[in-house]
């Protein structure tokens, strides 16, 4: 969820079942807790380790809410910048009193990042991510606003299964939201632009996004083993394997849930079977 200040972003979050919060700019205190747990941080390493308990332990939470991840962001940056100043100190970007990142230095966050959005994509929870508005400008133009958009890593929109814009109207004082983006083959939310609220949510989801979260269980290494011998038989190299793997949460099938790799391995296993008979039949005929 997207938008300026007072677009909305956290009152729709928090309409959310059962919400548990980390909240990094402090946007929660005019709703009160009793309704919700809350973190207050803005230390990333922080984050990961909300992040991590609830991916291992069972809980009566359903959704997670970071609000927001533009200050996540941030604080990541500053957290990065910390370390180069100390430890890069014959790089070009140390000026003592701060550091000037280098083209190299942003891997490293974005590592960082990307593995805090795979562990977000294995928990079991609903998932609420706002960000701040930022405007957008044209390539090759200088300074030529063409709208608005997020305020983040840039790939940040690539993870999430629906992007939303949230805005108000000064006049009315009506909040409003338009779906940038929902992965599926039928949308489910919206089209044009509706009035801001969690009941279009409610009705599109219905049953998936009250269930019960599941705490993570790792697979087995033998269960991994399977995997790969039946993505070689169905003749998937390793990079095609690595993204099927990729839309369950992980490249990686050891990151993934025990799940997910029966669940995959069992969808090649039907596969291999069916391209099996068909040969079989191309070969009777």
């Amino acid at each position: 969820l997207w938008g300026e200040s007072g677009s909305g972003k956290t009152t729709l979050a928090l309409q959310f079942p059962s919400p548990v919060v980390i909240d990094m700019e402090r946007g929660t205190e005019l709703y009160g807790d009793d309704k919700f747990f809350v973190t207050h941080t803005t230390d990333p390493d922080v984050v990961m380790e909300r992040v991590e308990w609830l991916r291992f332990n069972k809980h009566s939470y359903k959704t997670l809410v970071i609000d927001s991840i533009t200050v996540y962001w941030e604080a990541l940056q500053h957290k990065w910048s910390e370390i180069f100043l100390r430890r890069n100190k014959t790089s070009k970007g140390n000026k003592f009193e701060y550091y000037d990142f280098q083209p190299k230095d942003w891997m490293q966050m974005r590592d960082e990042y990307q593995h805090l959005m795979r562990t977000l994509l294995s928990l079991d929870m609903n998932v609420v991510v706002t960000a701040h508005s930022k405007t957008l400008y044209a390539d090759g133009d200088f300074m030529k606003k063409v709208g608005d958009t997020f305020d983040s890593q840039k790939k940040s929109p690539y993870l999430f299964d629906i992007t939303m814009q949230l805005t108000v109207d000064p006049a009315t004082d009506k909040h409003w939201s338009l779906v940038t983006k929902e992965r599926g083959k039928v949308r489910k939310l919206p089209v044009q632009r509706f009035e801001t609220s969690y009941e279009p949510f409610a009705r599109a989801f219905a049953g998936t996004i009250e269930k019960e979260a599941v705490p993570f269980v790792a697979p087995k290494a033998a269960d991994v083993d399977v995997l790969w011998r039946r993505c070689r038989e169905f003749g998937l190299s390793e990079s095609q394997a690595a993204a099927r793997f990729e839309t369950y949460g992980s490249q990686d099938p050891a990151e993934l849930s025990a799940e997910n790799v029966k669940l995959i391995s069992e969808k090649l296993r039907a596969a291999i079977a069916s391209k099996a008979e068909q040969a079989k039949q191309q070969a009777k005929a």
